[in-house]
């Protein structure tokens, strides 16, 4: 089986534990009006144009093939690094990635992946036994803003974020939190937030701000991006982290 990959960034450093190789596999379950990859939202091949050149976002590889490339980088994952499988939503590939999950970890690679969990309950169940870090999003939590801003069910994300939080050991967790304070740091979100983030005290939280650095993507795509940033963003973020180390959790501020 193949998939479409749209990059594979190396000597990463916010993606995970150590120095890891990043894997953006192409297609998305949501929309984020914020989204950065816009490439990586459809499930298809794209032609964009940048620069009066043309070429297509995606890449098909097989299982060996991805493994025998990421395995080029094995020499500089020491102390804890390996490769981030993120997207898009990687698990959406689970049919396609558990064999190269499989290979990875009889090469004794670290696995770590960044989800936003808006996936199938299967998914969900094949993924523990192969990963070794999640990364997880924590983006609108309203059922009818989720639905209508993101195109995702609540219902589903927390349902998945029960199953992993109690099966994966808390210490190789994360919590990503991107801070919107028209979407995600309104009083009634971070409200939500807290109440979620309670029950996993111990679980580490990063916060981090929200850029126009895709703007060239859209523009190679023909597609527009509208997002809006608001200048007291960064410190509503700031107000938020407060917030959050006053109640003795785990956060930090993540400059991705």
């Amino acid at each position: 089986m193949d998939s479409l990959v749209t990059n594979i960034q190396r000597f990463c450093l916010h993606d995970g534990p150590g120095i890891r190789t990043t894997i953006f596999m192409k297609g998305c379950t949501l929309h984020c009006p914020w989204c950065s990859n816009p490439e990586n939202i459809e499930y298809k091949k794209e032609k964009y144009y940048r620069d009066g050149v043309e070429g297509f976002y995606g890449r098909y590889y097989t299982s060996e093939e991805l493994v025998c490339e990421l395995l080029k980088d094995k020499a500089y994952w020491n102390n804890g690094g390996g490769v981030t499988f993120s997207g898009g939503e990687a698990l959406s590939h689970i049919e396609y990635l558990e064999p190269v999950f499989g290979l990875l970890k009889n090469n004794g690679v670290n696995i770590a992946i960044e989800t936003a969990l808006f996936v199938s309950e299967k998914a969900i169940q094949i993924a523990p036994p192969y990963i070794d870090y999640f990364i997880i999003d924590i983006k609108i939590l309203d059922q009818d803003q989720c639905k209508v801003v993101l195109g995702g069910d609540t219902e589903l994300y927390f349902s998945n974020l029960d199953y992993i939080c109690s099966r994966i050991k808390h210490d190789n967790i994360v919590f990503r939190i991107p801070c919107s304070q028209e979407y995600t740091l309104t009083q009634n979100n971070v409200d939500r937030i807290l109440k979620v983030i309670s029950r996993y005290k111990d679980v580490k939280i990063e916060l981090f701000t929200l850029h126009k650095l895709g703007q060239s993507k859209y523009d190679s795509l023909g597609k527009e991006y509208d997002f809006l940033i608001d200048e007291s963003e960064e410190q509503r973020m700031q107000e938020f982290y407060y917030i959050l180390r006053n109640k003795g959790l785990n956060v930090t501020i993540n400059q991705i």
